[in-house]
């Protein structure tokens, strides 16, 4: 499984790294949102973990445009965030959102989760 980590927050992105890692993923780390649609784009990784709020594109912004293309919208996403606003996290589900985790959030429930899904959906 190739998985996308996006996230402003080097240690989150270390942390989530190092559990997928550990699971024989392979892992490409982005930083800001123009970075997570430009590698999800090159890459077309199996699944993308990434961040509701950062730099240059949030994590909304990035999951409705990943969802209205053809070339990506298969792509599992799962968003992260230190909001637990329920307006937010109806908008991610209404944009096709396939998991929230609300930092902050325990590593290996995660892990499994998104383990989890690959496995039913494929």
């Amino acid at each position: 499984m190739k998985i996308l980590i996006g996230d402003d927050s080097a240690l989150i992105r270390d942390i989530l790294a190092a559990a997928f890692r550990r699971e024989g993923a392979e892992v490409v780390l982005a930083q800001n949102g123009a970075e997570v649609l430009k590698i999800a784009v090159e890459q077309r990784p199996d699944t993308i973990l990434m961040d509701y709020a950062m730099p240059m594109l949030n994590g909304l912004s990035v999951l409705r445009q990943l969802k209205s293309s053809p070339s990506t919208e298969r792509i599992r996403v799962y968003l992260l965030s230190g909001f637990s606003d329920g307006k937010i996290i109806e908008q991610a589900k209404a944009a096709g959102v396939d998991g929230f985790f609300i930092k902050p959030f325990d590593v290996h429930e995660v892990a499994e989760r998104v383990r989890s899904d690959a496995a039913r959906f494929g």
